[in-house]
């Protein structure tokens, strides 16, 4: 820093004589508010006014207090019976901030001082001027009607895109001017001009074409390289060779993506206090440049913005395979979050409404969140129109998905779907065909093994042998059945228990012997099935996971299957001979194995906060969308898992306030168990659960309840009923009659297996569970019976190992909406999100002719949406607003001025007909914006010079009609790129992960990250980090926009900050001492020689005899104040790093003419 301060003496004369500093447009603007200030008001400003204010001191007020009005400008100033309520510009004067301050005479509100946060916006809005809409009545009348359509009939914007074909010139018009218009373009813009008596200016000189139109499109300066070869270009079609190449280059959709990014308030932290990190954001800038650089129709690119994570055929990334389209959907997560916010529901509402701002103004040119508290002030927008828009948001969610790996993992666990169904037939029907004949004799077994127990000598062998050979039986066989009834007797709900016990009753019992056993276990049964029926009584269901099927099953991944398990489906082991692992006996949500290891690229970063702990992404199932009452909530499962409550959509949790909405436990038994989640704080709020495993370990899903206290278990019944089904008086009287009774029971689960059915299910996959673990039981060799089922299981585990081994387990990472329940958000009245009125059907805006979504629709709508934006010519807007976009990058100006506003507040087109005239050209051309600028940057209005005429200065000063191009200055992006450029620093390296921003000492705050390299490791400006909390200082002060809202329209200040960073900044002193070491390895150039270099490289033209003059005498004279010689001179770096740095502060440097 010292060597700089040292130079600056030296510098200072030839920089004022570079640098600008005619401050007269600022001057001129001084007082007028900008749009972001009228927005305000219309958002912030009228509704705290009207919440506080209106029922005692507006025209609406049954009795005016104080003879004050607060609903118009013009009122307010001219005050009521004590003087002017606003002193703009100073709010201690002002007798509104004293009275709500509760400091002088008057305290208002009278029935309690305002919060502190709305006295400090009232506060400092006074302090900016007290910006108030201008123009016609000040306020809506309340009691007058809100006339939408009136409001869309008389408005341009709302109209259809009517083409009205260039008028003839009139007659006499030189031939000269005839002939200028070369496109349709230029006769559209001659037919202005002429009707004004103006006439275009001439064409500018081939290299001001080149440099502005290599700026235009990609951001950087012409090498001499591309100047030479353009200038000796003379086969009549260099110019379109030149574009042609430009919008071929990697460079235009890095440069043309910044644009974009300014509309999506693109940032990678979350701002407020800490500044956490947006994970992976920077994927989603990535998206843009590739899909500018590919020329993706835009009518697509909107599409995947809206709804790409719903495409049926989403976009895949050419080269990788991936899918592109889920990208777009990030730009809705791109805002500022505030961490562990006191009022969940506010912060949701104020998310939801910046969301909504972005989506109006970037995709529609409108401020529909000016309708969030009223309807619109000026346009067509009703409140309900914004709470239509409002429940996509509340029906959609945010995850970090796993773009790269989620198409093909999802075709993968499709299949595997197929094949388990398959097994499950397969399997099912051998097992059937094994122990058919072995049900049929099943009675005979168990009588004999009665006989061989109830004598008291079940191990003895002679008393096996002759028991079998008394009936006829295997004698092993019946071993095998003895063997298990002597376990079965421990266990009270084997299927066999009953027999068992009746095994143990002495001699030959009759039918009351046979009762008094079978009595006390059906009184048991019955006593757990009342138990089971009543475990939920005090409860209420607000998930059930065995009937989330079809659309309404939502995960973020493949790890809970395709839909819920049902029950008798099963988890195949890796032996063939006993295929059978885990048999589900009740449906719900399962994680799958096959899933299993699922891991984070290097380098994507993970959730943050209390959510950091386990990776989420490809791992969650989510539940609908419910409203607690009492918030204590309890999950049944079986396994270790975590949950997360996302309530009111918060999920940025750092500090205690919401940590209860994070729960974790282990897998203990793996046996159904219900874990308590007490969010009582939140009683009252909507909310839904999200479901992972925790680390790999199995997890099933059975139901969500609301309940003061834990319920019983509803499974407690299970197996109970089948048992007390079979063995009623009726069917199990006597020995031979429960006999047989067991066997049915067997025999029921079976045939159940070919043809299940959902009444009895859970019972009877009981009973199957434990009949395909005990076949030995039920065949005389188990030994052929594996090895059929061994046979028969071999080829259907090799195809769910190769299935299983095609899973992509390593994924990136990115922000993208994930599809939830269909939510209709309810009208917040005057926008407090605690006065909820009705329930907004969702749909696009009533002017564009939006329709319902459908009631029956499981999801979102987003698509639907997203088709009404841009599908069937419906909606005028979209293609007018991105054509007028497209004009005001290339032309400095758009053709309506206000770019991302088209509404009354707006500025009208200067040429409505050029404008519908694009607008339709544009969606012919298959919304294609490479084609559009190529025909715009070849027409002869782009080719003018900005030299205009004293008389068309006169005539139009502003330049409305397009007598010459403006000059303008280069953003602070192409300013820091083309000093990398030119210093031969910039590392061309295409896409990747940003470089962290470089953080001056003076740089502090709470989150502040690691600093990053000053010049960035040489990477374009669009790849260097943008934190909010921590923004370039060179950025800010050329006027790279805030990222907390649309910014289609930059600010064009000329402050002295932009001289001092060019005079003082260590970046731009380092890139000028880089440029004269590269300078100096010219060897074979001598000083005049490199002068020119320097002259080409910084503006693409060699020096002018003065200008190489002036050069020449000034690294002579620095040269001198650094001690050197007349010979050391020509080679030390350090004046010709003084010399290069001067030329980096020329005005030439950074405007293009």
């Amino acid at each position: 820093m010292a060597g700089t301060m040292k130079r600056i003496p030296l510098l200072l004369p030839v920089v004022l004589l570079l640098v600008s500093t005619d401050l007269s447009a600022a001057d001129k603007a001084a007082g007028k508010p900008t749009v972001a200030q009228l927005e305000h008001f219309e958002k912030v400003i009228r509704p705290l006014l009207s919440r506080r204010c209106f029922s005692c001191h507006s025209k609406s007020a049954k009795k005016l207090k104080a003879g004050l009005r607060l609903d118009t400008r013009k009122r307010a100033l001219a005050g009521g019976e004590t003087g002017p309520a606003l002193v703009p510009g100073d709010p201690d004067k002002s007798l509104l901030v004293q009275a709500i301050r509760y400091d002088g005479d008057y305290k208002m509100p009278p029935a309690g001082k305002l919060p502190p946060e709305e006295i400090r916006i009232l506060t400092e809005w006074i302090r900016g001027g007290a910006a108030w809409p201008a123009g016609g009545a000040d306020t809506v009348d309340p009691s007058a009607p809100f006339d939408l359509d009136a409001r869309r009939k008389s408005h341009w914007a709302w109209q259809p895109v009517k083409v009205v074909e260039p008028r003839p010139l009139p007659e006499g018009t030189p031939e000269k001017l005839i002939s200028w218009a070369t496109s349709p373009v230029d006769r559209y813009v001659l037919e202005q001009l002429l009707a004004r008596k103006l006439a275009p200016a001439a064409d500018a000189d081939k290299v001001t074409w080149l440099r502005r139109v290599t700026y235009d499109l990609t951001g950087m300066p012409p090498t001499p390289a591309e100047i030479d070869a353009f200038v000796g270009d003379r086969t009549g079609q260099a110019d379109q060779k030149v574009v042609d190449r430009l919008l071929r280059s990697t460079r235009f959709g890095e440069h043309w993506a910044r644009h974009w990014l300014d509309l999506v308030r693109f940032a990678e932290s979350r701002g407020h206090e800490s500044d956490y990190v947006s994970p992976n954001a920077w994927e989603y800038r990535d998206y843009v440049i590739r899909a500018l650089n590919s020329d993706v129709a835009y009518d697509l690119f909107v599409v995947e913005h809206v709804a790409g994570d719903l495409l049926p055929t989403p976009r895949r990334n050419p080269v990788k395979g991936f899918n592109e389209s889920i990208l777009g959907t990030g730009f809705w997560h791109l805002g500022d979050w505030c961490h562990s916010p006191v009022d969940v529901r506010q912060d949701e509402a104020d998310r939801q409404d910046n969301m909504i701002d972005v989506f109006s103004k970037t995709f529609l040119g409108l401020t529909v969140s000016c309708a969030r508290c009223h309807d619109h002030k000026f346009d067509a927008i009703s409140q309900a129109d914004y709470y239509a828009l409002s429940g996509f948001l509340k029906s959609s969610g945010f995850r970090l998905v796993r773009f790269e790996t989620i198409d093909h993992n999802r075709e993968v666990a499709s299949r595997l779907a197929e094949s388990r169904q398959q097994a499950r037939r397969k399997l099912y029907a051998v097992i059937r065909g094994e122990i058919a004949a072995g049900l049929a004799n099943l009675p005979a077994y168990l009588l004999s093994a009665r006989d061989v127990i109830a004598a008291g000598s079940p191990d003895d062998a002679a008393a096996q042998v002759a028991a079998a050979n008394a009936r006829k039986l295997d004698v092993q066989r019946l071993q095998r059945v003895i063997a298990h009834l002597l376990v079965a007797e421990k266990n009270d709900v084997d299927p066999l228990h009953a027999w068992a016990r009746l095994c143990r009753v002495p001699g030959n019992p009759d039918a009351k012997a046979v009762a008094a056993v079978l009595d006390p276990m059906r009184k048991t049964w019955a006593a757990r099935r009342t138990a089971a029926g009543s475990a939920l009584a005090k409860s209420r269901v607000l998930v059930d996971f065995t009937r989330l099927e079809g659309r309404r099953w939502r995960q973020d991944g493949s790890s809970f299957r395709t839909g819920p398990v049902e029950p008798g489906d099963f988890v195949m082991t890796e032996n063939p001979a006993q295929p059978f692992g885990q048999v589900f006996t009740r449906g719900g949500a399962a994680w799958d194995r096959a899933f299993s290891g699922l891991a984070v690229a290097a380098g994507s970063e993970n959730e943050n906060g209390k959510l950091s702990g386990w990776v989420r992404a490809g791992r969650t199932i989510r539940t609908p969308t419910f409203q607690m009452k009492t918030g204590r909530l309890w999950h049944l499962v079986a396994g270790g898992g975590h949950a997360f409550a996302s309530v009111n959509s918060h999920r940025l949790l750092h500090g205690p306030l919401h940590g209860r909405t994070v729960a974790a436990w282990d897998a203990g038994d793996n046996r159904p168990r219900w874990i308590h989640q007490d969010l009582s704080r939140l009683a009252g709020h909507q909310a839904h659960i999200e479901f992972s495993s925790r680390g790999d370990n199995p997890l099933q899903l059975f139901m969500v309840v609301e309940s003061d206290r834990q319920p019983g278990d509803p499974f407690a019944g299970d197996a109970v009923g089948a048992l007390a089904s079979r063995f009623d008086a009726k069917q199990a009287g006597t020995l031979p009659a429960a006999a047989a009774a067991s066997a049915r029971l067997l025999k029921t689960a079976a045939d159940w297996s070919r043809n299940p059915t959902p009444n009895d299910a859970a019972d009877q996959a009981v009973v199957l569970d434990w009949l395909v673990r005990h076949l030995p039981l039920m065949v005389a060799n188990p030994a052929a019976s594996e090895m059929k089922l061994s046979i028969a299981a071999r080829g259907l585990l090799a195809r769910e190992k190769r299935l299983v081994g095609e899973v992509r387990r390593t994924s990136r990472l990115a922000m993208a909406m994930w599809d939830g329940s269909a939510v209709n958000q309810k009208l917040f009245v005057r926008g407090n999100p605690k006065q909820r009125g009705k329930a907004v059907p969702r749909r696009m805006l009533q002017a564009l002719g939006g329709k319902p979504v459908k009631v029956t629709s499981p999801g979102s709508g987003r698509l639907s949406l997203a088709a009404e934006l841009v599908l069937g010519g419906r909606n005028p807007l979209v293609a007018r607003v991105m054509a007028n976009r497209i004009w005001h990058h290339l032309f400095g100006r758009g053709l309506v001025p206000t770019v991302d506003n088209f509404g009354v507040q707006g500025q009208a087109p200067s040429h409505p007909e050029l404008l519908d005239w694009l607008a339709d050209r544009f969606r012919r051309n298959r919304w294609s914006i490479k084609t559009m600028i190529r025909q715009l940057v070849l027409s002869r209005t782009y080719r003018m010079s900005s030299r205009p005429s004293a008389e068309a200065v006169a005539a139009d000063p502003v330049n409305v009609w397009l007598h010459s191009m403006r000059v303008r200055r280069l953003h602070g992006e192409a300013i820091r790129d083309a000093m990398l450029s030119v210093s031969g620093r910039l590392d061309t390296a295409y896409l990747g992960k940003s470089v962290p921003v470089y953080l001056s000492p003076h740089m502090i705050g709470r989150g502040r990250p690691k600093s990053g390299p000053m010049d960035g490791n040489g990477r374009r400006t669009i790849y260097i980090g943008v934190r909010r909390n921590f923004l370039s200082s060179m950025m800010l002060a050329f006027d790279t926009p805030q990222p907390f809202s649309t910014v289609g329209r930059r600010t064009k200040s000329n402050v002295p900050a932009q001289a001092l960073i060019l005079m003082n900044d260590p970046f731009v002193v380092g890139q000028a001492g880089l440029w004269a070491k590269r300078l100096l390895a010219l060897e074979k150039l001598d000083t005049g020689g490199r002068i020119s270099a320097m002259y080409r490289q910084a503006f693409g033209r060699p020096p002018s005899d003065d200008e190489r003059g002036a050069a020449v005498g000034f690294l002579v004279e620095q040269g001198r104040r650094y001690g050197l010689t007349d010979k050391q001179g020509p080679g030390d770096p350090r004046p010709w790093s003084d010399l290069c740095h001067v030329m980096f502060n020329a005005k030439e440097f950074i405007f293009i003419n």
